[in-house]
């Protein structure tokens, strides 16, 4: 993805962080405006590197010590052979466990 069209992406998103992914859809670094506008280098040497990600099975305390280490707050989840499936942030697992106790109530 070219410079130019990261910053279009994220000028047009809600959200101020996103994931830059390789070639083979595996996480490299999270990036965002500012900080592809603080540098001249290459896309894949702007923001910061992504060191640790989840997967699926992973707990929640696993997730919540993830995010509480990176960088921006998130954390990206991978498959078992690294590729991309998402992310999560703290307001994305509190409505997750807001909306499970809502179901567990009404039960």
């Amino acid at each position: 993805m070219l410079r130019d069209e990261a910053l279009k992406v994220l000028e047009n998103s809600l959200e101020k962080t996103a994931v830059l992914l390789d070639k083979d859809h595996r996480p490299l670094r999270w990036i965002s405006e500012s900080s592809l506008n603080r540098t001249t280098q290459p896309i894949e040497k702007s923001g910061k590197p992504i060191t640790i990600d989840l997967q699926p099975e992973d707990t929640l305390q696993d997730a919540l010590g993830v995010m509480l280490q990176s960088s921006v707050g998130m954390a990206v989840v991978v498959d078992r052979s690294g590729k991309y499936l998402g992310c999560c942030s703290i307001e994305s697992l509190a409505s997750l466990i807001i909306s499970d106790s809502s179901g567990s109530a009404k039960s």
